[in-house]
């Protein structure tokens, strides 16, 4: 994340909490993105930042963050950040320890490099999808995943083309498989959620931002690593599943078409929301992607 200025940084409270939390620091740095739905600050102490404090602008996220990482995460076991403060006096706050690595969409890698780095991916979300979590919905994902995509297709009404919305409420008319369970899902994993630490071999990988966490189809984290499909992406999707140990099944690799069509549609109508003409454009890439994949 990139610095920005901050003329005020965390609140007097966040800054006590802090410092009862990890002991005296000397700064606080604003990483905030761009659009972003969280403020992020990067704790400083002698030359280092030591820990990252994050406040959520929706509680709801700063729940389900707080939750894997007291819950989900050490019942894997991966070598994932530490969570240093979570406290009812900033209930949409967090402080997680700063976790070794560069960013993977920073990150020059090898073929091979890539590849490793999707082939422990893979087991991290072998493991995490794994986790007994019993599944308190009531509807079954089934049902839940059509009447998902319908509120998005209202929504995006006035921001694409009716031939593509129309083209989501047809793709989601068709039976899903009634098998779909829900499982522990990250929901957001991306490139710039995976840390990548080259000190040993093969490379170390930590994920990280867990703010839209909740139990869903395990193929929603296959979604945003590979919104479209092109050899390099289905290259490393294969690296990926040989690490989950794994292969798509027909129906499974249907199902993952109709998410990345939904996937782009919800690019497209939050890009409208922010402002967002770029991410617009590329929302409505991935959905003709999609659609296309779907049709044929």
């Amino acid at each position: 994340m990139r610095a920005n200025a901050s003329k005020d940084g965390p609140s007097s409270t966040l800054r006590r909490l802090v410092e009862e939390a990890i002991g005296p620091v000397d700064r606080f740095e604003e990483h905030t993105v761009p659009l972003g739905e969280a403020l992020v600050w990067a704790v400083w102490r002698d030359d280092a930042v030591v820990a990252w404090l994050k406040r959520h602008k929706v509680k709801d996220k700063a729940r389900r963050e707080v939750r894997a990482y007291r819950s989900w995460l050490p019942a894997i076991g991966w070598g994932t950040p530490a969570l240093w403060m979570a406290s009812d006096e900033a209930p949409n706050a967090l402080l997680t320890e700063a976790a070794r690595g560069e960013r993977a969409d920073r990150a020059t890698f090898t073929d091979a490099e890539a590849r490793q780095v999707m082939q422990t991916l893979g087991r991290f979300l072998s493991d995490l999808h794994g986790l007994d979590v019993p599944d308190d919905d009531p509807m079954p994902l089934h049902e839940a995943l059509p009447q998902r995509a319908e509120a998005w297709c209202l929504r995006a009404e006035d921001v694409l083309a009716s031939d593509l919305v129309d083209a989501v409420r047809s793709a989601f008319d068709d039976p899903l498989p009634t098998s779909l369970s829900r499982v522990p899902c990250h929901r957001d994993l991306q490139l710039h959620n995976l840390l990548v630490d080259r000190t040993n071999d093969p490379l170390d990988l930590t994920v990280i931002d867990f703010g839209q966490s909740r139990t869903d189809v395990w193929l929603v984290d296959l979604v945003k690593l590979f919104p479209v499909a092109d050899p390099e992406r289905l290259t490393l999707r294969r690296a990926l599943l040989d690490g989950y140990g794994r292969r798509l099944r027909p129906e499974e690799a249907d199902v993952l078409d109709r998410l990345r069509a939904m996937h782009g549609l919800q690019t497209s109508v939050w890009a409208y929301d922010h402002g967002d003409t770029r991410g617009i454009r590329a929302g409505r890439a991935i959905l003709e992607n999609a659609v296309e994949r779907w049709r044929a």
